[in-house]
């Protein structure tokens, strides 16, 4: 057997081929394209210096206190690019300026303000401080209750013998009334009310109180439900803490001072 003819050779057609002239096309576009493109993103020079001239004289330096209004001028676009004449406003009429006077009033107006406040705060204080001493010297509780107004609030201090029975936490009978009295004269008083009650710094421990703290917070507690006995609607504002002997007001190195460093208070806070 002999060799296999060879196969004849393929030509190329003539001409170029046709993918070619769609790849042409879509280039022909691009380039289109990105003219356009590169047409929208040219600066006039003159037009972009005239916006940024405009945008100085219609924004330039302003007062360093807020406008309450909104700022009245020309148009940027109708003062430079609009072909019709356009009204403009009196640039001076506009300006907002912060002079010396204006802080030195404004100034004076706050402290005023905060004068006023303080002064109605004192006489909201004198006057709910007359109210309960008025309240306990109606009765004979003067003996078991003392009154005092100061800073921003009323403290009443219950003496403690007149209150309480040595180292006990249960409420005499005869501090009641005075209690009654104090609550309902508070329910009309506007504040938050803390109790806070406070011992000596003789140390006690019994089947009762391992301690001061906890003995000058079962009393301060016993106030407290007292106190709501009479009147309920001082729940949402009142609370009770014991503070021991940590903050005395007599020297309790004698029996005098001790006597004063047992004590309850009651703290009308403004």
């Amino acid at each position: 057997m002999g060799a296999p003819p060879p196969e004849p050779e393929k030509k190329c057609p003539p001409g170029l081929p046709a993918w070619l002239a769609t790849f042409g096309d879509l280039m022909s576009l691009l380039l289109c394209f990105f003219v356009l493109l590169l047409s929208f993103a040219t600066i006039d020079a003159k037009k972009m210096k005239k916006v940024v001239s405009g945008m100085d004289k219609a924004f330039g330096v302003q007062s360093e206190v807020e406008a309450h209004s909104t700022p009245m001028g020309t148009s940027i676009i109708t003062d430079k690019f609009s072909p019709n004449v356009t009204k403009k406003t009196t640039k001076d009429s506009v300006r907002q300026e912060t002079t010396r006077s204006t802080k030195k009033i404004l100034a004076k107006q706050q402290g005023s303000d905060g004068e006023r406040d303080e002064d109605a705060l004192k006489k909201e204080i004198q006057k709910d401080t007359k109210k309960l001493e008025k309240a306990l010297k109606l009765e004979t509780f003067i003996r078991s209750a003392e009154v005092e107004g100061k800073d921003q609030m009323v403290l009443i201090r219950l003496k403690d013998k007149a209150a309480f029975k040595t180292g006990k936490a249960e409420l005499n009978r005869s501090i009641r009334p005075a209690l009654k009295k104090i609550s309902k004269a508070l329910i009309k008083m506007k504040g938050r009310i803390l109790i806070i009650g406070h011992t000596d710094n003789i140390p006690i421990s019994n089947e009762d109180f391992s301690s001061n703290w906890e003995l000058s917070s079962r009393r301060a507690t016993a106030v407290l439900h007292t106190m709501l006995d009479y009147s309920p609607k001082l729940s949402s504002r009142i609370q009770a803490e014991g503070h021991a002997d940590i903050d005395p007001i007599g020297d309790n190195r004698d029996p005098m001072g001790r006597s004063s460093n047992r004590r309850v208070e009651i703290i009308l806070r403004k």
